[in-house]
């Protein structure tokens, strides 16, 4: 079974190149507009994602924002923050708002596979973790 992503992004054209790449990767993933449908559908049904990328400039609820309130409702849903700012101070940013990892604009398309598949096979091993507890 393909891990499921969820990719948010309010410009429909990125959010379609990010998932054009990781279907061609095995993905299964669906998009949202912003952080309040993103978090809609995650209420929904909090087990069916394996990981979110979160563009981090978004209208309405910023992906920083939107990774805040993730991790407070669903600590084992890795949410990976694509971003433009290539600064320390953006990372440590991600890290502070509950980010399992953060990516920087223009996209590497290695960069990007590399850290779903490591948010993925966190959230399975952790998922692993408290069926044996």
């Amino acid at each position: 079974m393909a891990n499921r992503i969820l990719v948010v992004d309010d410009e429909p054209d990125e959010a379609m190149a990010v998932r054009d790449l990781l279907v061609r990767y095995g993905y299964d993933v669906q998009h949202r507009l912003d952080g309040a449908a993103a978090l809609e559908v995650i209420e929904e049904s909090p087990d069916e994602f394996d990981a979110v990328l979160s563009d981090n400039h978004m209208v309405g609820m910023s992906g920083l924002e939107l990774c805040v309130e993730l991790h407070a409702r669903h600590p084992s849903l890795p949410v990976i923050v694509l971003t433009g700012q290539q600064s320390i101070e953006a990372w440590f940013a991600a890290r502070r708002a509950g980010a399992y990892d953060f990516v920087t604009k223009p996209l590497i398309v290695d960069a990007v596979i590399a850290a779903v598949k490591r948010a993925s096979e966190w959230r399975r091993q952790r998922a692993d973790l408290s069926r044996l507890r």
